[in-house]
C-alpha cells in the first residue's frame, strides 16, 4: 500500500510538472504569435530562440482545443517559423 502510495505521488508529480511546462509553453506562443502577427519578426525570432533554448516547444499541445480547422499551437509555431525563414 506504502508502494502504491508512492507511485500514485510520483505520478502525480509528473503531471503537474508536464502541465506546468505546458502553460510555459503556451505563454511563449502567444508571446511568439503577437509578435508574428504585429510583424515584429526580430522579436518573434528571439522568442523563438529564447523558448528553445529552454525545450518548452516540445510541451506546446498538438491539437487545436477549439474544434476548429485552426493550427493547433505546435503547428502554428512550425508554420510562423517557416514564414522567417529558420
Amino acid at each position: 500500500l506504502e508502494q502504491e502510495k508512492k507511485q500514485a505521488n510520483a505520478t502525480l508529480r509528473q503531471q503537474m510538472d508536464k502541465l506546468a511546462d505546458t502553460a510555459a509553453a503556451m505563454d511563449w506562443f502567444w508571446q511568439i504569435d503577437e509578435a508574428y502577427v504585429r510583424g515584429r519578426y526580430n522579436v518573434c525570432r528571439e522568442l523563438i530562440d529564447q523558448m528553445t533554448e529552454l525545450g518548452l516547444q516540445d510541451y506546446l499541445p498538438l491539437e487545436s482545443s477549439t474544434n476548429t480547422d485552426r493550427f493547433s499551437p505546435a503547428h502554428r509555431l512550425e508554420e510562423i517559423q517557416e514564414k522567417l525563414g529558420d
